[in-house]
């Protein structure tokens, strides 16, 4: 028989961002309030073996089921897993007996954003992406392309940036100087807030001559 354990496992990458943070402690307080602990392994971007790695140990340390909260594309999971898993906002490419998938609807939200910006009476939306590696990242560009696609507006450049404010202060000093811009749907917060940064320093005011739209709703953005 297998032994029950009461906890549940969870493979996150390690990083301190608004969106993949949050998404951590919501596990853990669902986890606690059904009578289960959450055994965490955290993973680093960029390493080959992490989810599989992170997926093994909780394994061996023996937990009920394991929550996969990875956030980017490392490819399949080649380790067989004998329990159930849920994975959130990746697409389930895991051999184990139950895989359920759960997904924020990014593309939505980003499509909605955009229109949001051409109802305003823009002619088109310039795009802050978010890395491309990442699932919510391609989500966003996607939903945002959908949308210009669907108005007939010509799609921009787009501009990548790491979800930090820096690479979004990065953008806007780049679209300050891009003649046309009038919009601007960042794919984060923090990228929103540096490229606002940058193009009031450069002279664009907002939203009077550039209107900006973020995604994520951070605690400090009603304040700025």
């Amino acid at each position: 028989l297998a032994t029950v354990t009461r906890a549940i496992g969870v493979v996150a990458l390690g990083t301190a961002l608004y969106g993949p943070a949050s998404l951590l402690i919501g596990i853990e307080r669902a986890a606690r309030d059904t009578g289960y602990a959450i055994r965490v392994v955290s993973t680093v971007e960029g390493d080959p073996s992490g989810v599989s790695g992170a997926v093994s140990s909780l394994l061996d340390q023996g937990v009920d089921g394991i929550v996969i909260s990875e956030p980017i594309d490392d490819g399949s999971v080649p380790v067989r897993i004998d329990v159930p898993v849920l994975v959130l906002g990746a697409p389930p490419s895991i051999a184990a007996p139950q895989v359920l998938n759960a997904s924020v609807p990014a593309h939505d939200m980003a499509r909605t954003a955009t229109e949001h910006l051409l109802d305003l009476g823009h002619a088109t939306v310039h795009h802050v992406a978010g890395p491309q590696r990442w699932f919510a990242a391609k989500d966003r560009l996607d939903g945002w392309r959908a949308a210009l696609a669907a108005r007939g507006a010509a799609a921009p450049p787009v501009v990548e940036g790491d979800w930090s404010a820096d690479s979004g202060y990065a953008a806007g000093l780049q679209l300050a100087k891009t003649p046309g811009v009038t919009a601007v749907f960042a794919a984060n917060d923090d990228m929103a807030i540096g490229l606002i940064r940058a193009l009031i320093e450069n002279g664009r005011r907002v939203p009077e001559d550039v209107s900006v739209v973020g995604f994520d709703d951070v605690p400090v953005a009603p304040y700025i």
